[in-house]
C-alpha cells in the first residue's frame, strides 16, 4: 500500500514539475492568455505532445464551461443560442476566431471573450416574447 501511495506522489510530482508554464489555469485572465493557450495546443512536433495535451485539455475545458452556463436555461439574462449538437472543438473555434478578430479586446478578461464570442455568433432572438 506504501508502494502504491509512493508511486502515484512521484507520478503527481513528476507531472507537475513537467507541465510548462502555459499550462496553468492561474495564467487565464486575459482574453490573449486563453488565446495563447488554445494556439499552443494545436502547435509544436512529437516532443511537446504533452504540453499541447495540457493546453487542449485547459482550453476546451474552459471554453466548454462557459459554453454551458451560458444555455438559455441556465443563464436568461445572459443567454446565447447556438444550435443543439455544437462539439467542444466548435465551441473553441468561435473563441479563437472571434478573439483573433478582435485584438482590441485581448486586455479583457477570459470570461467575457468567450461570452462575447458566443453571443456575436450565436445571438439570441430578442423578438420573441
Amino acid at each position: 500500500m506504501q508502494m502504491k501511495r509512493l508511486i502515484a506522489i512521484t507520478l503527481s510530482t513528476c507531472c507537475a514539475i513537467a507541465a510548462p508554464p502555459r499550462a496553468n489555469s492561474e495564467q487565464l485572465h486575459t482574453v490573449q492568455d486563453l488565446l495563447n493557450t488554445c494556439e499552443y495546443s494545436s502547435r509544436g512536433g512529437e516532443e511537446d505532445a504533452f504540453a499541447r495535451g495540457l493546453n487542449f485539455g485547459l482550453c476546451n475545458g474552459y471554453v466548454h464551461g462557459i459554453f454551458m452556463m451560458l444555455m438559455p436555461e441556465v443563464a436568461p439574462k445572459l443567454p446565447m443560442c447556438a444550435p443543439e449538437n455544437v462539439t467542444h472543438g466548435q465551441e473553441t473555434a468561435v473563441f479563437k476566431a472571434w478573439a483573433q478578430r478582435n485584438p482590441q479586446k485581448w486586455n479583457e478578461s477570459a470570461l467575457m471573450g468567450v461570452i462575447r464570442a458566443f453571443q456575436e455568433v450565436w445571438p439570441c432572438d430578442t423578438s420573441k416574447p
